[in-house]
């Protein structure tokens, strides 16, 4: 499954509309439609981002080991 499949795939799940995820994470109302009819990749950073936004999180997963992305790691707060 590519990166677009799978935001659709949570946004299905989530029960989430393109419009409400991309107001989720602070974008304009037509950027996650852009992601989408763009079919090309989505950064580690802004899958982790949509990921958090509708109850999941990015996980890399190999020798045993399982590291999450954490799209807030690295930001200040406000």
């Amino acid at each position: 499954m590519n990166q677009v499949r799978a935001i659709e795939a949570m946004m299905a799940e989530a029960g989430m509309s393109r419009y409400a995820l991309s107001r989720a994470i602070g974008k304009s109302d037509s950027y996650v439609n852009s992601l989408i009819h763009r079919d090309g990749d989505v950064g580690a950073s802004v899958l982790a981002t949509l990921a958090h936004a509708m109850g999941y999180e990015l996980v890399l997963r190999g020798h045993g080991q399982e590291i999450a992305i954490d799209p807030n790691a690295g930001k200040e707060a406000s």
